[in-house]
């Protein structure tokens, strides 16, 4: 079984100077670690560190990454899977050849350093948005760091906590992936494991700006570096995840985050093999509103202030905006630079459709 691990941390014990708005945690070994990891790809049998990504605990290997980066390898080794991720639904797809991974990193004494290298198996993106949701393989007694995550528009102005990886140390054409229980990750790769504290400046109700960010995001000051994509956005005030990094955006010292609320509809298919025997297999699929309630994915509770509707389509799932926010809410980028009001303020600034017919 998975463990669940909650800890005590408090990520300012490293920033030297009190004014910063970036520095960096210990690389290795350090509590968060175990639940914010590299993302790595596969291609060709070899692997190369490309982003961020993060555990939700609750007892099941379900991590969150940046689609933009699944994208990216997907599109060098399509498979016909993982070519139903690219169309305007909501799909799930298996990893056939587990071409993605995390990297953890857990202290198990003083002085010594655990590596666990863990395959990602399914995924679950939905396309315009940049939130993927995949399912790690499940290991016996692997941990896992508990997170919430909060399913409401974050408050304008409030600080944010923005976490992810950079400046990636690795061999040029990768590891061989037959070589990487042997490979010298203490000596021979390396990472910063980097904190940019920024606050929250606009929320964009479709996308920031079309072929860039897609899906509904907020911005945030202070710019985030390559790599950090995947990683988390936190509230610390509340202790909650409320979005993921996406990217830098076009404006000078700010930086893109995506909101989590339209991927209440999304399937996630997760399993384990039996005696670690791939014969004997059990999965399961369900939709990620089935896991907020059972506790599987553990939420804030604002995933019940969503509403859900009816539609010749099948059900959709939106949200409305809090009066206070107008002037801060915007359609896009182009929305924000002409002033122009958001033109869903007075119904709901988001609505994704599951077909009925995937209901089945």
């Amino acid at each position: 079984m998975t463990k669940r691990q909650s800890v005590n941390m408090n990520i300012y014990d490293f920033r030297d100077d009190p004014n910063a708005t970036e520095w960096t945690l210990p690389a290795w070994g350090y509590p968060l670690a175990v639940g914010v990891n590299p993302l790595f790809i596969e291609l060709d049998d070899r692997i190369w560190p490309i982003g961020t990504a993060f555990n939700l605990g609750g007892g099941i290997g379900i991590t969150v990454s940046a689609f933009h980066c699944i994208e990216e390898a997907l599109k060098r080794q399509p498979t016909r899977n993982n070519q139903r991720l690219f169309n305007r639904e909501i799909k799930d797809g298996t990893l056939e050849r587990c071409n993605f991974f995390i990297l953890r990193s857990y202290r198990t004494g003083k002085t010594q350093i655990q590596f666990h290298f863990l395959p990602l198996e399914k995924i679950s993106a939905g396309p315009p948005a940049d939130i993927a949701f995949c399912s790690a393989k499940f290991v016996e007694g692997n941990l896992s760091l508990d997170s919430e995550i909060s399913f409401a528009l974050p408050a304008l102005d409030q600080p944010i906590h923005s976490i992810g990886y950079c400046d990636f140390k690795f061999p040029a054409g990768g590891v061989a992936l037959s070589d990487i229980n042997d490979f010298d990750w203490e000596n021979e790769y390396d990472h910063k494991f980097k904190v940019v504290e920024g606050y929250v400046e606009n929320v964009f109700t479709h996308n920031y700006a079309q072929g860039y960010v897609r899906g509904p995001c907020f911005t945030f000051t202070e710019s985030i570096s390559s790599g950090m994509s995947g990683g988390p956005i936190y509230d610390l005030s509340r202790g909650v995840i409320f979005g993921m990094n996406s990217a830098t955006a076009f404006e000078k010292g700010f930086s893109i985050g995506s909101l989590f609320f339209p991927y209440v509809l999304n399937t996630i298919t997760f399993g384990a093999d039996i005696f670690g025997d791939p014969r004997f297999r059990i999965n399961s699929t369900q939709n990620i509103i089935q896991m907020l309630e059972f506790g599987s994915i553990r939420s804030d509770g604002t995933h019940s202030e969503l509403a859900y509707h009816e539609v010749p389509e099948g059900v959709a799932v939106s949200m409305r905006i809090p009066p206070e926010y107008r002037g801060r809410v915007f359609n896009d980028l182009n929305a924000k630079q002409s002033g122009t009001p958001p033109s869903t303020y007075d119904g709901p600034i988001y609505r994704r459709v599951k077909k009925a017919a995937e209901n089945g």
